[in-house]
């Protein structure tokens, strides 16, 4: 079960970061729009690190990431910090992870997750309502308000 909002800081040296059994942007195969995460991989860390803007990514690749949770079983750490998410890639990875059993911890710190004409954590508010297996969650500097706030921790209540 979801116990809280935590925040989590990633010290990164390079433009993807990779972990014990992490794998790297370079590690995903493609098909297409299709992208295979390697069932080795039990974290992905995939984020624009150094700042240069070069090394992220946006909806359309996090989107592709979200699809393959639906069949991937591996995969328990999902870091998508530091890229240029917005609400249709915050929109599917909520909706995928309302199923998904595996993953334990999301970092989607440092991405738009809120714009000026939609709000995405509304999408992760209806997540956290089905989903009892994430553990930590990372939405700081998301453009968050006190009511975006609010309905994240009634929907832990509600799980």
């Amino acid at each position: 079960m979801f116990k809280y909002i935590m925040f989590i800081i990633l010290l990164a040296t390079s433009s993807v970061q990779c972990f014990a059994d992490r794998c790297t942007k370079e590690a995903l195969t493609y098909n297409g729009n299709v992208v295979n995460i390697p069932e080795k991989c039990t974290q992905l860390a995939i984020g624009d690190y150094t700042g240069r803007g070069v090394d992220g990514i946006g909806d359309k690749e996090a989107i592709a990431i979200a699809d393959a949770l639906i069949e991937n079983k591996t995969l328990q750490v999902l870091d998508l910090s530091m890229n240029t998410l917005g609400v249709k890639a915050v929109e599917r990875i909520a909706k995928v992870l309302k199923k998904n059993e595996t993953l334990l911890v999301l970092n989607l710190s440092h991405n738009e997750i809120n714009e000026p004409d939609a709000n995405g954590v509304n999408f992760i508010v209806e997540m956290l309502k089905k989903n009892s297996t994430l553990q930590s969650l990372d939405l700081s500097n998301g453009y968050l308000d006190s009511n975006d706030v609010h309905a994240l921790i009634e929907a832990l209540n509600e799980n």
